[in-house]
């Protein structure tokens, strides 16, 4: 009969006699299986949603530095979805402050959407648009795909907070 005590600290001189080839045994299976393990760490977070937003909080306060290094580092990988993330967090930023619904809202999904093309004056649109509100969000609109279409900065700067039917169509 092995007694529970005996079996631990059989384990616990193999463990020690064996840590070399153990911890070479860990690296080889980690790295054999990264994307089940990516994957069962993705599905626990969408499932634990709450939790995983503490865990973050708290690693960002714990670790300013490395936050911020993470952040710039994030940025030289992915320079061209730097004007993306900014005027997603602004718009997000503005719609929560007037306490409307707020939906991510990803500005090449709706470049797609819209074909390229301009939804205030119906010419092609580059890589420089903006994303306009159809109902302001200032005026109560919600800041979602429901409300949102591509337009050109001088087209959305010049429709600014108008409600659209009070627009003269088509501005150019």
């Amino acid at each position: 009969m092995y007694n529970k005590t005996k079996k631990y600290e059989v384990a616990k001189r193999y463990r020690e006699r064996n840590a070399q080839h153990l911890r070479e045994y860990k690296k080889r299976w980690h790295k054999e299986n990264s994307e089940r393990i990516i994957a069962k760490v993705k599905l626990w977070n969408e499932e634990h949603p709450e939790q995983t937003r503490k865990t973050k909080r708290r690693w960002i306060e714990e670790n300013p530095e490395k936050n911020k290094e993470s952040q710039r580092r994030w940025l030289t990988l992915y320079p061209e979805k730097r004007k993306d993330v900014s005027r997603q967090s602004g718009q997000k930023r503005r719609a929560l402050l007037k306490d409307v619904f707020v939906e991510d809202v990803d500005p090449r999904i709706v470049f797609e959407r819209d074909k390229g093309t301009c939804q205030i004056c119906k010419c092609p649109v580059e890589d420089d648009f903006h994303i306009d509100h159809i109902i302001p969000v200032s005026k109560g609109g919600e800041h979602s795909y429901v409300n949102v279409q591509l337009a050109h900065p001088s087209c959305n700067l010049k429709k600014h907070a108008k409600m659209p039917e009070r627009l003269e169509c088509p501005i150019a």
